[in-house]
């Protein structure tokens, strides 16, 4: 991954960051959507999102065996 890909996706975490109230629990969880984050992926690797969706299922799936 070069340093501009890893730059747009850092701005898309940071866009996109769902953080709960630090009002509600002392260690608030910080996340990100994961659909919206894989089709961000899909789009700076130029693939279809299909195609990343794939890939995507495929670790998931080798993890899972671990």
């Amino acid at each position: 991954m070069n340093d501009i890909i890893a730059q747009k996706l850092l701005i898309y975490i940071a866009n996109n960051l769902i953080t709960e109230s630090r009002f509600l629990t002392p260690n608030p969880k910080t996340s990100v959507e994961v659909i919206g984050l894989l089709d961000k992926i899909a789009e700076l690797r130029d693939i279809p999102k299909e195609q990343n969706g794939i890939e995507f299922n495929q670790i998931m799936d080798t993890l899972k065996q671990i």
